[in-house]
């Protein structure tokens, strides 16, 4: 009778840990505007760097993220990276620079963490720009929340940024 109890722990413990590495993780994959409204981007800067939409794929291996934002002159920028779903670096030339980036999700598949570094030459010296972004959806998927943080020679800056899904177009006869 223990012999027939020891197995049925262990086969517990088995489908608990099968169980809890499946799973589901967020789905980003979307359309995306800004909500300057819900956003809390700070001013000067920190508006100047927030993107007005953003276009996401993702699937279960990588996350393709779009940017699209106003340059200082009222030109459209697009910035476009691709970070893999497992931890590992990434590069990405943004802008003209490398940025090295990895993307992980939380425990819960609930939020994803994305780390990124860029190196570049001002006047002969050296400068970094480290941030960290963490992705959330809103229970109902239509809000996406990405709370981010940089530091950088020019100081250290927090951001919380809203976007809400775009919606298809509803025709009425």
């Amino acid at each position: 009778m223990r012999r027939l109890t020891s197995w049925f722990i262990l086969a517990a413990l088995i489908v608990s840990g099968t169980a809890s590495a499946q799973v589901k993780k967020a789905d980003f994959s979307g359309k995306w505007l800004v909500n300057e409204e819900k956003s809390q981007a700070g001013e000067g800067r920190g508006r100047f760097g927030m993107a007005r939409a953003l276009n996401v794929v993702q699937d279960t291996a990588k996350i393709v993220i779009e940017r699209i934002s106003t340059g200082r002159d009222g030109e459209e920028r697009k910035t476009s990276e691709t970070l893999t779903l497992d931890g590992k670096e990434c590069e990405n030339t943004l802008f003209n620079r490398t940025r090295k980036s990895n993307a992980v999700f939380s425990e819960d598949g609930k939020a994803l963490t994305i780390s990124s570094s860029s190196v570049w030459e001002r006047d002969g010296e050296k400068m970094e720009l480290k941030g960290t972004e963490v992705w959330k959806l809103s229970d109902d998927g239509d809000v996406l929340s990405i709370d981010a943080a940089s530091t950088s020679p020019m100081g250290e800056r927090k951001a919380v940024y809203v976007y809400d899904g775009e919606k298809p177009a509803v025709s009425t006869p």
